[in-house]
């Protein structure tokens, strides 16, 4: 057998063995969702929504231990916050498993173009409380930055992946006009998280009810809120900041929202992938000049 035809053979094997262990889960969750629907609910949950919690490296550590702390309640969770500096904010808002530590090679150049920053750690991430979290938490953290006391001179935003859509949804519904720029955002959020419970072999009868009690609690709808959408309606003047080969969310989707409203424009990288554009010098440049402009 040839190398070539050895490694079809592998891939092969391998999407087929994908392939039934999905239909095995399917089945099985299914079936427990008739018998025991909560046993179901707190699998999916903390498997679908539960962040991971990373610890923070040295060079955040320093990077955090500037600034001035700050907590906010939304709705039973307590935020943790930071600001650094004074003058018009810039708020950083992360992504899903992220921190607001993760964008500490952006302060020293907000501060150096004359601006102060802002940032939080969502609900279930880093220092803030809680366990399972959610986009329309991410949503309400932003919002709730947007108007509370610190946030009253924030004038932009910087915002990764689900951070990212978060920042769409909360521009608006306060119906705000604020420069955003969006770093891998992830735009068609309801079709990835399908695809996501899909590819697990979660069945759609679970994963939509446990959405829509996301949903119900949070006042959103997943549908009506996609970012996607919200994106070409909202007046803000958008930057995406997107790699071609980012391994999570669509280069295309960015590129189709840039070409269809001109209020959005696209800063195409290569080979940074999902999380290595958050710290490419490259991308933190176009973003301080995309203020600055």
């Amino acid at each position: 057998m040839s190398r070539s035809v050895y490694r079809r053979h592998i891939k092969s094997t391998n999407v087929r063995m994908e392939k039934a262990k999905r239909v095995a889960t399917a089945i099985f969750m299914a079936t427990a969702w008739r018998v025991a629907p909560m046993v179901v609910r707190m699998i999916v949950s903390n498997t679908f929504f539960t962040p991971r919690r990373r610890p923070l490296s040295e060079a955040q550590m320093s990077a955090m231990e500037k600034a001035e702390r700050f907590r906010l309640q939304v709705h039973d969770k307590s935020v943790a916050c930071w600001k650094w500096g004074q003058g018009p904010s810039i708020l950083l808002a992360h992504g899903w498993n992220g921190k607001g530590a993760d964008f500490h090679r952006f302060i020293e150049p907000i501060s150096a173009a004359g601006y102060s920053t802002v940032a939080f750690d969502a609900p279930g991430h880093g220092e803030s409380d809680g366990r399972t979290s959610s986009y329309f938490q991410f949503t309400d953290t932003v919002r709730a930055l947007l108007n509370c006391e610190q946030g009253k001179s924030i004038c932009g935003i910087v915002a990764h992946s689900v951070g990212g859509s978060a920042a769409i949804n909360a521009v608006d519904k306060e119906g705000l006009d604020i420069k955003m720029v969006l770093v891998a955002p992830a735009l068609k959020l309801k079709e990835m998280l399908y695809g996501i419970f899909d590819r697990y072999g979660i069945p759609g009868e679970i994963h939509r009810s446990m959405i829509g009690d996301y949903e119900r609690r949070y006042g959103y709808d997943l549908e009506r809120d996609n970012p996607y959408d919200l994106a070409g309606r909202i007046q803000s003047e958008v930057l995406i900041v997107q790699d071609e080969y980012d391994e999570l969310v669509s280069f295309r989707d960015a590129e189709r929202l840039a070409e269809e409203h001109p209020h959005v424009s696209l800063f195409a990288t290569k080979g940074l992938g999902h999380n290595g554009i958050l710290v490419d010098s490259a991308t933190i440049d176009k973003a301080i000049a995309f203020f600055c402009k």
